[in-house]
């Protein structure tokens, strides 16, 4: 599938300068050839966002924007495809780390150091929460979040050390497992076609594609600093990664793994 044009960035740029911030002027210089570190990824984009310490994204469910989180106001923001807010709520909870596209009207997103899963509207309105059962310090509590469609089943991440849960449609516990394919786990995002689980950590630098055993059956390396989200476009190829101090979106193009 062809890359859409918007998204194409000019390959002899050697660096992007990046400026924005609410106060003062931030500038991060991203060496664009240096951010995609395996054979199998190509960086073809990178966006300032305006969310203040975003973590955790997703596609909507039209692939023609994002949902992203902001661990600093509580907020949950919808962006496009090169970083815009175009909308923005907030949610009444504080510190925030995931959040996944239910369907066209709902999205579910965690509040860790409420241990708490929670399922909006994409207006605000708050629909259901329940606590997931993770023991443990504050801050390292479930970390990442993503929806099987199909399954109608969440699988949700703690940061370290790495646990998977599945949880069902009407938020009830239905499996629990110990990973360890990474040195931590940010961000998750699941292939409904595939039955891919797609497990972004931020330490290892890298993104391993897990079968239904978790298994390893691919991994992209990419170094960017503090890798909060991902989101991953199947039919164009692009992976979607959000960082956290960088307060950016990198866009990546794929291939087969």
């Amino acid at each position: 599938m062809a890359i859409p044009n918007y998204l194409k960035i000019s390959a002899y740029l050697a660096t992007l300068c990046l400026t924005f911030g609410n106060t003062g002027c931030k500038k991060n210089k991203i060496n664009l050839a240096d951010v995609a570190t395996s054979q199998n990824l190509k960086l073809i984009g990178a966006y300032p966002i305006a969310v203040k310490e975003p973590s955790g994204l997703s596609l909507a469910k039209d692939n023609q924007s994002l949902w992203t989180v902001s661990d600093t106001n509580g907020h949950i923001y919808q962006i496009d495809l090169k970083g815009a807010v175009l909308n923005h709520f907030p949610t009444g909870y504080d510190d925030l780390e995931a959040i996944s596209t239910i369907d066209a009207q709902h999205l579910a997103f965690i509040a860790e150091r409420d241990r708490k899963i929670v399922i909006a509207r994409k207006d605000g309105t708050i629909l259901e929460e329940a606590i997931i059962d993770i023991p443990g310090f504050d801050n390292k509590g479930p970390e990442a979040l993503t929806y099987d469609e199909d399954a109608e089943e969440f699988h949700i991440m703690q940061e370290s050390p790495g646990l998977l849960i599945k949880l069902n449609r009407q938020l009830e516990e239905i499996s629990r497992r110990n990973l360890n394919v990474a040195e931590d786990y940010s961000s998750i995002s699941f292939d409904s076609e595939s039955k891919h689980l797609w497990v972004l950590s931020d330490r290892s630098r890298n993104i391993n594609v897990l079968d239904e055993n978790s298994t390893i059956l691919g991994s992209f390396s990419a170094d960017i600093e503090q890798m909060e989200g991902l989101a991953v476009d199947h039919e164009n190829r692009l992976i979607y990664i959000i960082s956290d101090p960088d307060e950016t979106l990198y866009v990546l193009e794929f291939e087969s793994y």
